[in-house]
């Protein structure tokens, strides 16, 4: 494993553990984007709930490497209906900065997945 994909993989680790944490405590930043965006609450306890799990699992990861691309994966899925949800609702800034979200949870899941190949086909 290289030293990007441990920092990469530290850092989303770290912001979606403390995003679900501020969704979670409802924090009137989280709770603003959600009536911003016109959608219940519920849906962030929704995304929280994979957030809790997997940010930890992505931090994890370092170690047991077989955590890495599922929780990148469900991470990636989280984020692209954020991106679909938030392209028409929100400013572009913001727009972007989800779509670079989802790329590096993708870029993450496929790198995990090629480690976990590889360690099977060796």
């Amino acid at each position: 494993m290289t030293v990007t994909a441990i920092v990469f993989q530290s850092l989303l680790g770290v912001l979606y553990t403390a995003t679900a944490s501020f969704k979670l405590a409802r924090h009137p930043h989280m709770v603003e984007d959600f009536q911003q965006m016109r959608l219940p609450y519920s849906t962030a306890y929704l995304s929280a709930a994979a957030e809790i799990v997997c940010g930890p699992a992505l931090f994890v990861g370092i170690w047991v490497r077989w955590l890495v691309t599922p929780a990148a994966a469900v991470l990636t899925l989280v984020m692209l209906g954020a991106a679909i949800i938030s392209y028409p609702r929100r400013e572009l800034w913001k727009a972007i900065g989800v779509s670079v979200l989802v790329g590096l949870c993708a870029a993450l899941a496929l790198y995990g997945y090629s480690d976990l190949s590889d360690a099977v086909t060796s």
